[in-house]
């Protein structure tokens, strides 16, 4: 027979470690629930976390046609020409966009004009350059009234959706979330949560 103590098994100084734990996050609950809140926040993550770590701030259009939340930290910038002006935000690494153009001439829009003056815009604005033009992919009427765009570009580097919405029976609204196809999983969560917060403010 030995002499020797027996030493604990695995199970043992586990089940020993564990007790230890519980005996001290119940000490701390009990003491302190702000801090045992804390432990909570750093162990525990929220179901919404993509949108925690993608903090938004509200944008108003500056003639109040719309009002919507963007990423915070994005690459804001704005200008104008004749009949139009627009307000864009880009991710820092210029894989993703917001834009919203507003287009007036003046004259009613309506009908066939309207797709038109829509499709025209979209190619101008996104299907220039080295990307290829525009090529619809779908066009799906939306219970508020406006229209959804989905779009590719030829090169099949980029796509998009836009909303076409027409306010006083003139002035066009064109809302676009554009994204490069290698990083739409990285962005496609973050251009909906932007794309569906667009609002009258």
């Amino acid at each position: 027979m030995s002499a020797e103590p027996q030493k604990p098994n695995d199970r043992t100084i586990i089940l020993v470690i564990g007790l230890i734990l519980l005996g001290m996050i119940v000490i701390t609950f009990v003491t302190d629930p702000r801090l045992f809140q804390s432990i909570l926040d750093v162990f525990v993550k929220p179901a919404n976390g993509a949108a925690d770590s993608n903090p938004a701030r509200i944008f108003t259009d500056r003639n109040n046609y719309y009002q919507m939340d963007v990423p915070e930290g994005w690459i804001y910038l704005s200008g104008n020409g004749d009949h139009y002006y627009f307000d864009q935000f880009k991710s820092p690494d210029g894989n993703a966009l917001i834009e919203n153009v507003v287009y007036d001439e003046g004259a009613p829009l309506e009908g066939a004009q309207l797709g038109q003056t829509a499709l025209r815009l979209l190619n101008q604005i996104y299907g220039s350059g080295p990307n290829g033009t525009i090529q619809l992919t779908d066009d799906s009427p939306q219970q508020d009234g406006s229209e959804r765009l989905s779009w590719n570009l030829s090169s099949g580097s980029r796509s998009g959706v836009s909303f076409i919405e027409v306010r006083n029976n003139k002035t066009l609204l064109l809302l676009t979330a554009e994204w490069s196809n290698n990083y739409k999983s990285q962005y496609m969560d973050i251009l909906d949560r932007s794309v569906s917060s667009y609002r009258n403010p």
